[in-house]
């Protein structure tokens, strides 16, 4: 599928593609059910880093050579690609916080620390509040490596891929 995206892209011409950048990003890991987050324990609707840690991907003829296959372990929440896509992506198209909601919006602009591989500006994810909204029994914050999981984070299982041959084959 991604490569049929790349290959229609670059057939409508080289500018097209030099000027395109390419996120895929999820929000949460794959449903136990049919899926695997393994190392990970957990999946979808659970607290374990399987139900929150995903794998992000960004290509494209946009993204600078120098950054081409190299991988980013800074924190970013699926909110922040808005903002970095939006504020540093685009060229420094910045928008003020929101003062006129209920809150400031939370996302953060990741895009230098992409570019450079420096630590990432954002430092903690509230993956779960409760409150009058949100009544699943659970609070669960991240501050850097460290998880704070306040009630049951869900089904704990490391699930693995089954082995296609039979030992010793």
């Amino acid at each position: 599928l991604v490569g049929n995206i790349t290959e229609t892209i670059r057939s409508l011409g080289q500018d097209l593609w030099d000027n395109t950048l390419l996120v895929f990003a999820s929000d949460n890991g794959g449903p136990l059910d049919h899926t695997t987050n393994y190392p990970l324990r957990g999946g979808k609707h659970t607290f374990w880093d399987g139900g929150v840690k995903t794998v992000a991907g960004v290509s494209g003829g946009f993204l600078p050579r120098s950054r081409k296959g190299e991988v980013f372990r800074g924190l970013v929440h699926s909110a922040d690609w808005y903002r970095t896509l939006v504020e540093g992506a685009v060229g420094g198209a910045a928008f003020g916080r929101n003062s006129t909601g209920p809150v400031e919006d939370d996302s953060v602009n990741v895009w230098d620390a992409l570019l450079s591989g420096s630590s990432s500006p954002r430092t903690q994810v509230i993956h779960q509040v409760q409150n009058q909204h949100f009544s699943e029994g659970v609070t669960a914050i991240q501050q850097g490596a460290m998880k704070l999981i306040l009630g049951p984070p869900g089904d704990r299982r490391v699930l693995k891929w089954p082995d296609i041959l039979p030992h010793g084959h």
